[in-house]
């Protein structure tokens, strides 16, 4: 598993090439690199640097459990992006995990903590539980999950490995 952040930094960078090729070649297109694809990509590294076991792609609650002795076991919902907004899935009371991990993948195939918390302050900060949202998905501004992460109340961590 060492050698898996490496290899995932190298294809990174060849697979932003490959979309940097296909979008000078066809401007009208993003060939964003996202989707599985990323989210595989991140849950990987995510898996190498902190304390956490990747689920089940059919796990519905949260995709992620922390294998920490501090929080063993805990809920995370685990979200990765390379844009500028993180997808978030927990939206009702039930859907909410103990933690949410929200990172970003810088094209250099590091890490970017974005946001490393409480599930509940997510759920309270961005009004989820406004009993007018009808959709179950929500896209949250990087900037606005930076400064929630400074909160006091988000001290409550994933661990990194050392």
């Amino acid at each position: 598993m060492a050698s898996s952040p490496t290899i995932l930094k190298q294809s990174i960078a060849e697979l932003l090439a490959i979309c940097d090729k296909l979008r000078e070649a066809y401007p009208a297109r993003s060939f964003a690199l996202d989707g599985v694809l990323l989210g595989d990509i991140g849950k990987t590294l995510a898996e190498a640097d902190y304390f956490l076991k990747i689920l089940s792609p059919k796990q519905q609650q949260h995709n992620a459990v922390s294998t920490h002795p501090d929080n063993h076991g805990a809920k995370i919902e685990l979200r990765v992006t390379m844009q500028d907004s993180i997808f978030y899935m927990g939206v009702t009371e039930e859907r909410v995990p103990d933690y949410y991990l929200g990172l970003k993948i810088k094209h250099n195939g590091d890490l970017e903590e974005i946001y490393n918390g409480p599930g509940w302050l997510i759920n309270e900060y961005f009004g989820f539980k406004n009993k007018q949202i009808k959709t179950t998905s929500r896209t949250l501004d990087i900037k606005r999950l930076k400064q929630l992460n400074k909160d006091p109340r988000a001290n409550l961590k994933i661990r990194k490995r050392p």
